[in-house]
């Protein structure tokens, strides 16, 4: 079993499936994120993340667009088909 790395949300691979782990920024970034479906926990499907430009993620089966600066302040672990992890925190 290969072991997990943290990094942003903007450092994934495409087509690859993230846990968020936690969020870091102030409450307005945590709002926004929230109000999105983005929380620690969730699992997302990285769809594109090319090394410039917004990241395009799948959320429960709904579209989200984020820039490069909000993604950056999502921190998620890769993993493969596994559900979301309870430890995760804000």
């Amino acid at each position: 079993m290969s072991e997990l790395k943290e990094m942003s949300l903007g450092a994934t691979r495409n087509r690859s499936r993230v846990v968020v782990k936690s969020i870091s920024g102030g409450a307005d970034v945590r709002n926004r994120l929230l109000a999105m479906g983005i929380l620690p926990g969730r699992l997302l499907d990285v769809l594109v993340n090319q090394t410039y430009g917004p990241v395009v993620v799948s959320i429960t089966g709904s579209r989200m667009v984020l820039g490069r600066g909000l993604a950056n302040k999502v921190i998620v672990e890769e993993v493969d088909g596994a559900k979301g992890s309870a430890s995760a925190s804000w």
